[in-house]
């Protein structure tokens, strides 16, 4: 199965930032993609920014046994890329 890596910022209900590779399986909407990582970050309407990578997407990223039982399990998995370092506003 081919997958598609979302590089992702959103914010949390509490204001923090999240970096995170939002994996989807390959061909997903973007319209899908944000509906999924609306219901992982929570909030009514949380700050969301995703953009394809291209390289990942084209086999070069690694998913790891955890990652791919998520995606597996639910069509969607989150791999953070820092922690939550930063607050908006």
């Amino acid at each position: 199965m081919k997958y598609d890596f979302f590089d992702t910022y959103a914010t949390d209900p509490d204001g923090t930032v999240l970096h995170f590779d939002a994996i989807v399986p390959a061909g997903t909407s973007q319209r899908v993609v944000r509906r999924l990582i609306h219901g992982y970050v929570g909030g009514d309407d949380p700050e969301i920014e995703i953009q394809r990578n291209r390289w990942k997407s084209s086999g070069h990223g690694r998913i790891d046994v955890a990652a791919l039982a998520e995606l597996q399990q639910h069509g969607f998995a989150v791999v953070p890329l820092m922690n939550r370092l930063s607050y908006a506003g």
